[in-house]
């Protein structure tokens, strides 16, 4: 794997990215970790959507920051959150936790998409050892169906469960695609339309479609606000491109797909004054590229890439929300890509390429 990444690096790869959340990632040590990323020789960043983002993201965190400081490359945490009612409040110790770490020598730097809710995968409101094409089997076994319900009912040692602290009313379906008619509505909803305990409601979804998607409300405004007002942490969608009449379109998709950075100008810049709009524009082009080595990208001079937005600070906005996510942002005028209008009011050309680091 440390040769893989090593010719990946040769080729202009960024850096290494591991999520730690999700199968195979949730497996992986803090010292296999540090073992793959020492074959970055020292060039690029790892970057990790951490192990935790509930009542663990606080040593999850800790964990970003020690592989890359190990392996003897910067850090980057994505997306810096603090998840669940039990952890409401603490945004702001979050980021105190990384300010003590840059002053003891760490260099580690994080990325927030701007909403109180997340979007996932179902699958990952089953432990590791149920993966969807097993569910049919755990179901009919009266044994390991105790253990899934104890499980997704409580959690168990190194595996949070969704449920315990956020409730099921707060998890939505984004996607079925047998039943589409499920999307937008709770996990809570269908437990009781169906009869059934919400274990045996999440199997059932799983088994009719392994790669439902969820969003869960599970983040508090205050902390986002506070975690957006840092002029060091990057705004980043995490999203999909998606179009209303694509594949996608019939789905309760997450709106920050549509939304994330009209949503932070006019938002959260504009409206609210929790930043400026300065900060706001750099906290989404030139302090990312800078951080992940894109060369002549992000900053508008001699001899960059002409990648241009023209929009009115006094009206941009977003208007995708969670019961519309289909809906583009207003306010952008003119959307230029590597010198190419890729928008004017109506889309333009496709210039768009693989961005590589160092590359001009």
């Amino acid at each position: 794997m440390r040769g893989l990444l090593s010719g990946a690096m040769d080729e202009g790869a960024v850096g290494m990215s591991s999520g730690l959340i999700y199968v195979p990632g949730l497996h992986a040590t803090t010292d296999e970790l540090v073992a793959v990323t020492n074959g970055l020789g020292g060039r690029g960043l790892y970057a990790s959507h951490v192990r935790g983002e509930g009542a663990t993201v606080f040593d999850a965190v800790t964990e970003c920051i020690e592989v890359g400081a190990r392996a003897g490359v910067p850090s980057h945490v994505s997306h810096l959150k603090v998840e669940g009612r039990r952890m409401w409040g603490r945004a702001a110790d979050l980021l105190d936790l990384l300010d003590r770490a840059r002053a003891g020598g760490a260099d580690v730097t994080a990325d927030q998409y701007p909403y109180t809710a997340w979007e996932t995968s179902l699958a990952a409101t089953v432990p590791a050892w149920a993966p969807p094409e097993e569910l049919p089997a755990i179901l009919a076994d009266p044994e390991a169906r105790a253990r899934l319900r104890e499980a997704i009912e409580h959690g168990e040692p190194g595996w949070e469960s969704v449920g315990p602290d956020l409730g099921w009313e707060r998890v939505v379906i984004g996607s079925h695609v047998p039943n589409p008619d499920l999307t937008g509505r709770t996990v809570a909803q269908i437990v009781t339309a169906r009869g059934v305990e919400p274990f045996e409601a999440i199997a059932q979804l799983l088994i009719g479609d392994p790669y439902t998607g969820m969003v869960g409300h599970g983040m508090d405004e205050d902390d986002v606000r506070t975690i957006i007002a840092r002029p060091d942490v990057f705004v980043a969608s995490d999203a999909l491109a998606v179009a209303p009449g694509g594949p996608l379109g019939a789905f309760a998709v997450h709106p920050r797909y549509y939304g994330t950075f009209a949503r932070v100008l006019g938002r959260y810049a504009r409206q609210e004054r929790l930043l400026g709009l300065e900060v706001a524009v750099r906290k989404m082009t030139s302090l990312p590229a800078e951080r992940f080595g894109l060369a002549g990208r992000g900053r508008i001079e001699p001899g960059a890439f002409a990648d241009l937005v023209v929009f009115d600070p006094s009206s941009v906005i977003d208007t995708a929300t969670f019961e519309r996510p289909h809906a583009f942002a207003e306010g952008v005028e003119l959307v230029v890509v590597n010198g190419r209008v890729a928008l004017d009011g109506a889309p333009g050309e496709r210039a768009g390429r693989a961005l590589r680091r160092g590359e001009r």
